[in-house]
């Protein structure tokens, strides 16, 4: 043996394992980043879909507190139009 095969720590095949060792944890690191990039995609949707859920039921609450707050007055203005005709007629 010559004295740079000596001064080598590790050998071709112990090198050739590792590489292997490192290409087969990468493709375990890229099937996890896709899991989670798929998780991500979901969550997201479900978020926008919550989002558009809340603000329809929002919506849908402020326009039943307007006909509340209003109705009354809405009653008032037709009574007071059906009377103004009546009497005039």
């Amino acid at each position: 043996m010559s004295e740079e095969e000596r001064d080598q720590w590790y050998t071709n095949k112990d090198l050739f394992e590792q590489i292997m060792e490192l290409q087969q944890d990468m493709k375990e690191t890229r099937s996890v980043i896709n899991k989670c990039n798929d998780l991500y995609e979901k969550v997201n949707y479900l978020k926008v879909r919550i989002d558009q859920v809340e603000y329809r039921r929002l919506n849908k609450t402020d326009f039943v507190n307007s006909i509340r707050q209003w109705g009354g007055w809405i009653f008032a203005l037709i009574t007071l139009i059906f009377l103004a005709i009546k009497t005039f007629n």
